[in-house]
């Protein structure tokens, strides 16, 4: 397990950056969903209604997305792999849940926010402005925390959603 350090120095002297994360990650989270839960879940949910075919796929390649990141060489590539697949599944079953990108991107944009400004390690790709400092990724411990809470997250934003999941092609109005 990594030993955690609070880095109250560093985030204060960083503050310009934290500012621009802030500003910044929402957009380039929805940027991300609007490409790949937006255009790319409806271009092969136009192949297939499987819903689990879909989580699959779209997972895959938000996971295959983001394997050029510095996490991939402190993880490895299987940990790494895992965990960008488990964040593109929970995203994706939010959007077909729901029927909309907004639980996604908020998901995505408190999940980044967490990372960069929160809790972070040395080597990460948002450098060493977090409040709170890890020695190294524990990527098993990073994949075991964001399943469970994942877990949690999809039973408390889609309580109240429609029982169903969405398709991600609207049907066409049939003629009479």
């Amino acid at each position: 397990m990594s030993s955690y350090e609070l880095n109250l120095a560093g985030f204060l002297n960083n503050l310009p950056a934290v500012l621009i994360y802030l500003l910044l990650i929402p957009i380039q989270a929805s940027a991300e969903e609007v490409f790949f839960r937006g255009y790319l879940l409806q271009a092969f949910g136009r192949l297939t209604r499987n819903w689990l075919v879909l989580v699959v796929i779209n997972g895959g390649l938000f996971a295959l997305q983001h394997m050029v990141n510095p996490e991939v060489g402190a993880a490895g590539p299987v940990l790494a792999a895992l965990n960008w697949v488990a964040s593109g599944v929970f995203f994706t079953l939010l959007t077909l849940r729901s029927g909309s990108l907004d639980y996604a991107i908020g998901a995505h944009v408190i999940n980044n926010i967490a990372a960069a400004v929160l809790v972070s390690y040395p080597d990460s790709a948002m450098g060493n402005v977090a409040l709170v400092m890890s020695r190294e990724l524990d990527a098993v411990f990073s994949l075991v925390t964001f399943v469970g809470a994942a877990v949690i997250g999809y039973v408390v934003l889609t309580r109240s959603t429609a029982k169903e999941i969405h398709s991600p092609v609207p049907r066409r109005a049939e003629t009479a």
